[in-house]
């Protein structure tokens, strides 16, 4: 997606931190044809002819941070929303939720989890653990 947005912060404390961004975007969807589109009688929310979307949609975006457990970790919040003017079946949202802290000379781990929502999808949520290792300078 692509667009303008404006944004600004809505709390920052010491402690906690939260941005918050609203524009319009154009879409731009490209779909992997699923195996199902070969039988007859199945019903799903993508249509087999129509593999690609492009609409014009409102999104926002929140993005947290918090240091409330002390020390160089952090809780963090990023979560991205995407709303097709034409209807509620072209709905995307992205949240991501983890928490990082520092290892040795630099090094950070994380433990986060995504949890992604398409509305035109058969399958509409996906969720993903993901467990990192990373260096900050």
């Amino acid at each position: 997606y692509v667009g303008p947005y404006f944004g600004r912060k809505l709390v920052a404390k010491s402690f906690l931190t939260l941005d918050g961004e609203l524009g319009a975007a154009y879409v731009q969807t490209d779909y992997i044809a699923p195996d199902s589109c070969g039988q007859r009688g199945v019903v799903q929310a993508i249509s087999c002819d129509n593999l690609s979307e492009r609409y014009g949609a409102v999104n926002w975006n929140l993005t947290g941070e918090s240091s409330i457990l002390g020390g160089d970790s952090k809780l963090y919040l990023r979560h991205i929303g995407i709303l097709g003017l034409s209807g509620s079946d072209q709905l995307l949202l992205k949240t991501t939720a983890g928490l990082s802290f520092p290892l040795v000379f630099g090094f950070q781990a994380a433990a986060e989890i995504t949890v992604d929502y398409d509305a035109s999808l058969d399958t509409e949520v996906d969720q993903k653990y993901n467990f990192r290792i990373g260096y900050a300078w």
